[in-house]
């Protein structure tokens, strides 16, 4: 038998708050033209994000309402060795489905024993460049918010270091998987404050071409 596993307590109560929204936030949204997050990822978390003959990657999606695509095998972000996970949905669906990839990339729940609560993680997203200063605010005030409430360390790459073409900017919060959890909430919160926030040169998982790895530290608020 296959083993499933549900949507916590704490998205279904988050998903009751978005159904309760007004019109004028529910029009904002629909303004947006949708959501979406790329989720960077190692390679070897990818088996447990896809399942048993794509399995998990279907209840994922089901239990979201959000469409949840994996780049192929040796397809990586540019200039690392990690899988893009990209979650494309309504707000609600995704940053549900965006909670549930994380749960398995970081929190595998059928690890046996699993690992305390406390265990530090890190988390990797790419967010498009032209919806960074969403993300960081004036004078750094929304990262450092974002900090300061979740407790997770989060770095945005500098704009040097993005690899020319992709127009992307990769974030990477370090904390507990519940600290890591809540600031991808905020973030992609924060997005969907601009009109275009999820506006993605490239809506895909693919990048076409071989980009050597690139090194250099994030940038830290």
């Amino acid at each position: 038998t296959s083993k499933s596993f549900g949507v916590s307590s704490a998205l279904v109560e988050m998903k009751r708050g978005f159904e309760g929204e007004d019109a004028s936030t529910e029009a904002k949204r629909s303004s947006l033209g949708g959501c979406a997050l790329k989720v960077l990822v190692p390679n070897q978390s990818a088996g447990t994000i896809i399942g048993k003959g794509g399995l998990t990657i279907n209840q994922i999606q089901t239990e979201s309402g959000s469409r949840v695509k994996l780049s192929q095998n040796r397809e990586f972000f540019p200039g690392t060795t990690d899988r893009v996970v990209l979650v494309q949905g309504n707000l609600d669906s995704t940053i549900i489905g965006v909670h549930l990839v994380l749960e398995r990339a970081l929190n595998n729940p059928e690890q046996q024993p699993p690992d305390p609560p406390e265990t530090p993680r890190q988390m990797k997203l790419s967010i498009p460049s032209n919806s960074a200063g969403s993300v960081i605010g004036r004078g750094g005030e929304v990262i450092k918010t974002i900090q300061t409430q979740t407790g997770a360390r989060v770095q945005l790459a500098h704009k040097d270091q993005e690899v020319p073409g992709v127009l992307e900017r990769i974030i990477t919060v370090s904390g507990t998987f519940e600290q890591c959890k809540t600031a991808a909430t905020m973030i992609i919160r924060s997005l969907s404050e601009l009109p275009d926030g999820f506006a993605y040169h490239n809506l895909s998982t693919a990048y076409g071409q071989s980009f050597p790895p690139r090194g250099g530290p994030p940038s830290a608020f």
